[in-house]
């Protein structure tokens, strides 16, 4: 319940994925006002990776891999 009591620090373990990080510290902001949506979240970087319009594996990670398209 760390969320719920301010004193306690949420900690969250190093990760290579710093996109997955971010996300998951936007949805644990204590305020509710910061905290985002659902529809907010649905456009956070982390799951759309390759908007960009590059392929490959995302950074680190190693969850996610697609060739190349020739």
């Amino acid at each position: 319940m760390a969320i719920c009591n301010p004193k306690q620090e949420v900690k969250i373990p190093d990760h290579p994925d710093k996109a997955l990080v971010a996300c998951i510290r936007r949805c644990l902001d204590r305020n509710p006002e910061r905290r985002p949506t659902i529809s907010e979240l649905l456009e956070d970087p982390y799951l759309h990776p390759y908007r960009d319009g590059s392929l490959g594996s995302r950074s680190g990670s190693g969850t996610i891999m697609m060739d190349k398209e020739e």
